[in-house]
């Protein structure tokens, strides 16, 4: 019975091994008839008791006859953090959401969310979601596809996406009220609270 069990486990470690395609994008390039394939990965790490997503680029050339693959990433880019992605219409501009990769998945009330805007060469703004709009709203929806959505505009100005209401901020019966306090609405103090369990 234990090597029954050693066996069965020695099998879904192999298996687990095995990447799963998530998703996959096609980006026409300057050249006729020539494509850049993006491929997400992801696959399962068994010691680490977490999903690992990774993606990987191909350059294939489709002359209506056959398609030739004419290059492809040697190495893949860790894609583990990344939550949702956008293009442009033109394929020019990318906005990606990220969470703290610095922070575990069990800490993830805790973590922050990141916006980057990237062009073909290198990353032209990061943005703090919880720094930068925290007055407006909270966590950005990044898990169900139902009721998330993020989408950069096609001309790449402008970003749409769904985010949770703004929550007051949980503060004890016992804390002093400070002038910087004062100023804030009331509606983003909620006095008694700090020991109340909130759903994310």
């Amino acid at each position: 019975m234990e090597s029954f069990k050693e066996k069965a486990i020695e099998v879904y470690r192999e298996l687990a091994q095995l990447p799963v395609i998530a998703a996959a994008r096609i980006f026409p390039q300057k050249e006729e008839n020539t494509y850049e394939v993006e491929i997400k990965w992801g696959q399962k790490d068994i010691d680490r008791g977490k999903k690992v997503a990774f993606a990987k680029s191909y350059i294939i050339l489709n002359s209506g006859e056959e398609i030739r693959l004419l290059t492809n990433s040697s190495f893949q880019r860790d894609a583990t953090t990344v939550c949702k992605e956008s293009y442009s219409s033109d394929g020019k501009l990318r906005a990606v959401l990220l969470k703290d990769k610095s922070s575990g998945e069990e800490q993830w009330a805790d973590s922050h969310q990141y916006i980057e805007i990237w062009d073909s060469n290198h990353l032209i703004k990061s943005i703090n979601i919880k720094e930068q709009f925290k007055k407006k709203h909270g966590k950005i929806h990044e898990d169900d596809d139902q009721f998330s959505s993020f989408q950069l505009s096609s001309d790449g100005t402008k970003l749409l996406y769904i985010a949770e209401k703004k929550r007051p901020e949980a503060v004890s019966y016992f804390k002093k009220v400070t002038n910087g306090d004062k100023d804030n609405d009331e509606k983003d103090l909620k006095q008694g609270a700090e020991n109340i369990f909130q759903e994310n």
